[in-house]
């Protein structure tokens, strides 16, 4: 039976009917929520990394542009900095939402694994129906 710290026994308030609530057990749920939010947590930290390392990057490949528009000779050089920036920029950022989608893609991957873990077993779905039906035959002799 699952307590509160005080002692309490829940399995009064429900009835002793935990199991019939939570079939997979509530040991099983419990785990499956640290697990979900510590892939939550992971990825958010992964997400904010990258941010961060992306961000940095493209920050200092402007400067580096700034830099050779100052030196530029001509209206012509001038044209092929900002051309060359532009190009490169497009391309990062496309790169830069592949590389999010992954971090994504992993988070949502390790949630559903962790909830996966959670999926009843054939016993504890025999045993949700036997209680089941064992209160629906308490609820109809009342």
């Amino acid at each position: 039976m699952t307590k509160q710290d005080n002692g309490k026994d829940f399995g009064g308030i429900f009835g002793g009917q935990l199991e019939n609530i939570f079939p997979v057990g509530v040991v099983s749920v419990e785990k499956a929520m640290n697990e979900t939010l510590g892939a939550c947590k992971d990825g958010i930290t992964a997400w904010q990394d990258e941010m961060k390392r992306f961000t940095e990057q493209r920050m200092e490949v402007a400067k580096d542009a700034f830099d050779q528009l100052r030196e530029a000779k001509s209206p012509t050089d001038a044209v092929k900095v900002q051309n060359k920036y532009l190009t490169d920029a497009a391309t990062a950022y496309l790169e830069e939402m592949r590389t999010l989608g992954e971090i994504w893609q992993k988070m949502a991957n390790d949630n559903l694994e962790a909830l996966t873990e959670m999926t009843p077993t054939e016993d504890a779905k025999d045993s949700s129906k036997k209680a089941s039906a064992a209160a629906g035959q308490q609820a109809a002799a009342e």
